[in-house]
């Protein structure tokens, strides 16, 4: 299903079919992307790779924004996975790693900036296998990126949004159902601190679906 396909399904079950609408296509479309940032979070749905460039004598890069979690590490030119580590293992482990040059074999993240240890020696790529926040559908012949028989799920937080409107004609009643239904389908929200937990260390406080 693409944007207009979701949002005549949603027409549908908000039974606003008829002009003038009761929401208007605005309200709709910014609820559909909304739903779909909420799926992706919940569900660890939009897996995706992103690609560092790699300069030599620099550690340090910052994660773009649209970067969740940060599944694998590896340099272009290796097969080896880097490990993750910490500031503190490397404090404990290896004094000098500050400093230290070569290839690198591991990566820590603090403060959404992944980096490298040792420092690299070379100029490269780093490949990273990461889950993405959605970009918002912005025409109607987009589609999100998850699977099909998550579409029509999505609608249960369009109905939630659209029943939180108290200023109009057209009401829906315990708005709270619908919220309570895509939770059961998607999953809870994690929060702020959790995900900062989940980016920089890679453990969780609950089952990964993954």
């Amino acid at each position: 299903m693409n944007l207009s396909d979701l949002r005549e399904a949603a027409r549908r079950r908000l039974d606003d079919l008829a002009e003038p609408y009761g929401w208007v296509d605005d309200d709709l479309d910014a609820w559909i992307n909304e739903a779909i940032r909420e799926a992706a979070l919940r569900g660890r749905l939009n897996r995706g790779a992103v690609t560092v460039p790699v300069v030599a004598g620099t550690a340090s890069y910052a994660l773009s924004a649209t970067v969740d979690y940060v599944h694998t590490a590896k340099m272009a030119a290796s097969s080896f996975i880097l490990a993750r580590t910490s500031r503190d293992e490397l404090n404990a482990c290896a004094g000098n790693w500050s400093t230290a040059t070569g290839t690198p074999t591991s990566f820590f993240i603090e403060n959404r900036t992944l980096t490298l240890y040792p420092i690299p020696s070379a100029s490269g790529t780093l490949n990273l296998v990461v889950d993405l926040i959605p970009s918002a559908l912005t025409s109607d012949s987009q589609s999100p990126g998850l699977e099909t028989q998550d579409h029509l799920p999505l609608l249960e937080w369009v109905m939630y949004r659209a029943g939180q409107q108290r200023d109009r004609d057209a009401t829906i009643p315990n708005p709270e159902i619908h919220e309570a239904a895509f939770t059961r389908y998607f999953g809870p929200r994690p929060s702020a601190m959790t995900r900062r937990m989940w980016l920089e260390s890679g453990a969780t406080t609950f089952a990964r679906p993954f």
